[in-house]
């Protein structure tokens, strides 16, 4: 829905590896990121308009870096 909506990205940011509240949430989502990935690629959107990352410190933190870094990342591939 978000590249429908007009999203040149979507970025997901997730609880640090084996410390997410709810058991099998870190692996659904790694699923669904990347059966996400391939329909990007299918149509060719490219799956790199989608990153996902794990928190390493507080979410606070993390999230700023994150998004830094995958702003940065989204406007190389508008050129």
């Amino acid at each position: 829905v978000p590249f429908e909506l007009g999203a040149d990205g979507v970025v997901i940011i997730s609880c640090t590896e084996g410390d997410c509240l709810y058991p099998t949430a870190e692996e659904r989502l790694s699923g669904r990121v990347q059966r996400a990935k391939s329909i990007l690629d299918e149509i060719g959107l490219g799956s790199e308009r989608i990153d996902h990352w794990r928190t390493e410190t507080s979410a606070e933190v993390s999230w700023s870096a994150f998004w830094e870094i995958s702003k940065s990342k989204l406007g190389a591939l508008e050129g």
